[in-house]
């Protein structure tokens, strides 16, 4: 059992430590076992420790037991991890309250995909047009090989996590208390379908209650291990907007959703909006603004429309699957299901070829599901 493990959970679960104090004890003491160890009056000579926490540290051993939250974790097949453990996520380290402490049910691994995860968040009490707008851009993201991150709330939250599990996919549950507790009650099918493929992460020990306080600290978690943060619907008072405000301080592009001016959920995202968040009416707008770290050369989207490309060309730009697209499409339009059965594709890929393709501008989306090439004589 790794002792300095065991001491990082211990002073995980003492009350008013957290992990800014923690950096500060670390930094007077240069090691967690050093903490535990020192005497109450050496404790007071490290900035930002004061007679309470310095008595909780001292006696913490009365009331808490690390090795008994390791089993107790191990039973439940919950893997803890600290800073130091090679699968401590790379972009939550680099911030300055990293947590302590990371509690993981699931598929670790995705927590260091950052490039590939995008948080998606609103509010609790969404309209059928947010719910809506969240399930497709969810979806799509999915399809496109992007792993989700939310809440675990009621609301949009949800949706987003559903539409992962729904295909198949990963996503991503950063707890407002421990794994052991989760909240709302109505979400536990949920959870237990996420660690599927998925991930319910935490900083909280395992029985510990979420309350008003710990929400808003988990949105840091939230922004912090995704490349880009979704707002779908929030009011002024959202906690989406704090998960938001910590996304651009970490660096992250934040993307709105807009909706109607006279609802209240709205008024957060189009806040957010004239801040200057992309405007964000599907999950084209999200991967059009990566388009050129996903391999998408705009200079080649920039040629002279006159200019008629050689057709060995234009077949060494796309793969396989891309090529058998643009032949099914080559007669005329095509309805969505009939290039699935042409194709012989799962649904999941082809929509996210079909997206790569739309992107580039060789193909165009119709109403009614149906496809088709933009300047077809190009392609035959």
């Amino acid at each position: 059992m790794d002792i300095n493990l065991l001491n990082d959970i211990g002073l995980n679960m003492i009350p008013g430590l957290g992990p800014r104090r923690y950096n500060k004890l670390i930094k007077h003491f240069h090691h967690s076992e050093n903490i535990l160890k020192a005497s109450y009056g050496e404790l007071l000579k490290c900035p930002g420790v004061g007679p309470q926490l310095a008595k909780e540290i001292i006696s913490y051993e009365l009331h808490y037991n690390a090795e008994e939250e390791y089993k107790r974790a191990h039973l439940a097949g919950i893997h803890i991890i600290n800073r130091s453990h090679l699968q401590y996520p790379e972009s939550l380290k680099a911030i300055y309250d990293a947590p302590i402490i990371l509690y993981i049910r699931g598929n670790c691994k995705i927590l260091n995909q950052y490039n590939k995860n995008i948080a998606i968040v609103g509010t609790r009490r969404p309209s059928n047009y947010g719910l809506d707008i969240a399930r497709s851009i969810a979806s799509d993201a999915s399809c496109a090989a992007w792993n989700i991150v939310s809440g675990l709330a009621l609301g949009i939250d949800s949706a987003a996590h559903s539409s992962a599990v729904n295909l198949h996919r990963p996503t991503i549950a950063v707890l407002g208390g421990g794994i052991g507790k989760i909240y709302p009650k109505d979400n536990v099918k949920l959870a237990r379908d996420i660690c599927e493929h998925g991930a319910l992460i935490s900083e909280y020990p395992i029985l510990f209650p979420p309350d008003k306080r710990t929400f808003p600290m988990r949105n840091r978690i939230i922004a912090a291990l995704s490349r880009a943060v979704l707002v779908v619907e929030a009011d002024l008072n959202s906690g989406s907007l704090i998960t938001a405000d910590q996304a651009l301080e970490y660096g992250r592009s934040v993307f709105a959703v807009p909706g109607r001016v006279d609802y209240p959920q709205s008024r957060g995202c189009h806040k957010l909006l004239k801040q200057g968040a992309t405007l964000t009416e599907s999950f084209k707008d999200i991967y059009e603004e990566f388009n050129l770290e996903l391999g998408i050369n705009r200079k080649s989207l920039q040629k002279d429309p006159l200019d008629k490309p050689d057709k060995a060309e234009v077949d060494l730009q796309l793969d396989k699957n891309e090529q058998s697209i643009m032949g099914i499409l080559k007669p005329g339009e095509v309805h969505v299901d009939k290039i699935c059965e042409l194709s012989e594709m799962a649904m999941g890929k082809l929509l996210a070829t079909l997206l790569n393709l739309e992107t580039r501008k060789l193909i165009r989306l119709l109403p009614g599901k149906k496809y088709e090439l933009i300047n077809r004589r190009q392609h035959e």
